[in-house]
């Protein structure tokens, strides 16, 4: 049984990665501008330290779904360029010029 070819398009794997890292600023900046408004501007009361706390455990969360977002960002870059330089390597061995997109 013969090996079936897998086809990527590492333009639009890369247009993913720019879209995935987009998307990890956008948390992060959406995060940065609106997370405060989650803690009461009242004395020091239970309300408050119970929403300061929640506050922080969120902050954590946050921060690290951007950080995977923007690991897994990279990962797709090099995924793009892993396919796109066998493209090319292909292209080579049949005689023909190397793809670029």
């Amino acid at each position: 049984m013969a090996a079936e070819e897998t086809k990527v398009d590492p333009a639009r794997v890369s247009r993913l990665a720019s879209a995935t890292l987009d998307l990890a600023t956008a948390l992060s900046d959406a995060w940065r501008k609106h997370g405060p408004l989650l803690t009461p501007a009242t004395p020091r009361t239970a309300p408050r330290r119970a929403a300061e706390a929640a506050a922080a455990q969120a902050d954590l969360a946050v921060r690290r779904i951007a950080e995977v977002m923007a690991a897994d960002a990279d990962r797709l870059w090099q995924t793009a360029f892993a396919y796109e330089a066998a493209d090319d390597r292909a292209a080579w061995r049949m005689g023909k010029p190397g793809r670029r997109s």
